[in-house]
């Protein structure tokens, strides 16, 4: 195992996450605005690229469970996960404005250096 998968801290969920950024009930609305627009970016994804990515961000797996899982390399799941990211963070910048994509880009790349 290499040393920045023994690194590797298993995160709050992404909805967590999002209630927290968003925490009071003024934020609600907003709170249900982002994920709207999170799911619809996502929906957008080609079908493995969002499966990749909802179990890497959603479901917690590391880069090697994924590759396991799924019988792809390492190295494509990364892939998909880079290419996932430069979706989201373009279409959330032009759907959402450019200061939910900072906080939403935040939440996402929490573990892109962690394979």
């Amino acid at each position: 195992m290499a040393f920045r998968e023994k690194l590797r801290v298993r995160e709050a969920p992404l909805e967590d996450t999002l209630q927290t950024l968003l925490n009071g009930p003024e934020s609600a609305l907003e709170l249900q605005e982002l994920s709207r627009g999170l799911d619809r970016a996502i929906a957008m994804l080609p079908a493995r690229r969002q499966e990749v990515f909802k179990l890497s961000r959603m479901e917690n797996m590391t880069y090697e469970e994924i590759a396991c899982q799924l019988q792809i390399s390492k190295s494509a799941v990364r892939q998909h996960i880079i290419e996932a990211l430069v979706f989201l963070r373009y279409y959330l910048r032009e759907e959402m404005g450019v200061i939910v994509s900072v906080a939403i880009s935040m939440i996402l790349t929490r573990s892109i250096f962690f394979l």
